[in-house]
């Protein structure tokens, strides 16, 4: 890799000259300052003479990239700012060409603005522990032969004033980004210790389970701040599932793996979210310390749209049962789907076609007339 890099910084040397300083700012990224252009014109053709380089090279024209293009006005000076506006215009450019480039624009100038007031207003939520703006749903896990009610899936959801309801794939990228993510977690953690209390006073045998990020996990105080959180709201470890993303254990392998094995031995149960979407789950899965592996929506989705006797969704229900795991399938919504997945054996079951996420007091009481 070291090799392939020192490659690649000298042929964008030699085709930059003495118009761009050249800096290797992480692992795939490299950023190229360029002063005396005469116009837009010259600082395209630039772009276009580093894809033609590139693609002329094996290695890169098997992986492809982005060139984000970012002119900077006379008084700037963030330095941080000015790498995140060209790397929203990498973002942006087109993905159906191996290599392509795109210039910052000002629909991507709201787009910062956008993330910045949502910054803003999360911050604010999460030092009030403002319940109105930072609030939990649940949605219901259930047997899918019998349709009761196993486990209840905790999801945040942030209301901003000025933006309204702000999707969690934007606003929990910020709060990752912005180190918000752990008191975030807390605050959600604690709402749905409360809900669980609920669900065991009113004798319901349910479990709840929480999104973790790869941030909380990886720090060394994790497992002893949810002990402190399971007693002082008196749940027991038993009733609690953790889940986690596929991303996650691929890239942090060894240090996650060994975190959930800790977690097992100290009676929670360990889920895989959103299973099948990584390349290197299948050869790895087997080494894994989970008791349920989730089903990713994509599967789900395409059983309505292909030959059902085509789909590897059945292999994937058999290939975690064979390894001891339970199944649950996400994103459910209609009944054939949920017909394959009871002629191959499936578990569990998630999604609208039993129940979207709702509040707590409805889950209560969804919950218990299901009882």
């Amino acid at each position: 890799a070291e090799s392939i890099i020192k490659e690649l910084a000298n042929d964008l040397q030699l085709l930059c000259e003495n118009r761009c300083q050249i800096f290797h700012i992480s692992v795939d990224r490299f950023i190229l300052y360029c002063k005396g252009y005469s116009d837009k014109n010259e600082l395209e053709q630039i772009a276009v003479n580093i894809i033609t380089m590139l693609d002329n090279k094996f290695i890169t024209k098997t992986m492809g990239g982005s060139i984000g293009v970012y002119i900077l006005s006379l008084f700037e000076s963030d330095v941080d700012l000015i790498i995140k506006k060209a790397s929203i215009a990498a973002d942006n450019a087109d993905r159906n060409n191996v290599f392509s480039f795109m210039f910052f624009d000002d629909v991507m100038e709201k787009q910062i603005i956008r993330e910045a007031m949502i910054n803003n207003e999360l911050a604010n939520a999460i030092y009030e522990n403002d319940q109105n703006k930072l609030h939990t749903v649940f949605q219901p896990i259930v047997d899918i032969n019998t349709n009761k009610i196993i486990e209840f899936e905790t999801l945040a959801r942030f209301n901003s004033d000025k933006l309204g309801l702000v999707p969690p794939n934007e606003f929990i990228p910020i709060a990752e980004e912005k180190q918000m993510i752990v008191p975030m977690s807390k605050i959600i953690m604690e709402q749905a210790f409360t809900f669980l209390k609920k669900l065991l006073d009113n004798n319901l045998d349910i479990i709840i389970s929480i999104n973790l990020s790869a941030i909380q996990l990886l720090r060394e105080e994790f497992i002893g701040g949810l002990a402190d959180l399971v007693q002082r709201y008196d749940v027991p470890p038993s009733k609690i599932c953790l889940e986690i993303t596929e991303t996650v254990i691929v890239e942090n392998f060894s240090d996650i793996n060994d975190k959930l094995f800790d977690l097992q031995q100290k009676g929670y149960s360990i889920a895989i979210d959103d299973f099948g979407t990584e390349y290197s789950s299948l050869s790895r899965e087997s080494e894994l310390h989970v008791n349920y592996i989730k089903i990713d929506k994509y599967f789900a989705d395409k059983l309505l749209s292909i030959d059902m006797h085509q789909a590897i969704t059945s292999d994937i229900i058999s290939m975690a049962h064979k390894l001891g795991h339970v199944v649950v399938a996400e994103g459910i919504e209609y009944e054939c789907q949920k017909e394959y997945l009871i002629d191959n054996n499936c578990d569990l079951m998630q999604g609208y076609l039993f129940s979207k996420p709702i509040k707590e007091s409805d889950a209560l009481i969804l919950a218990i007339d299901n009882k």
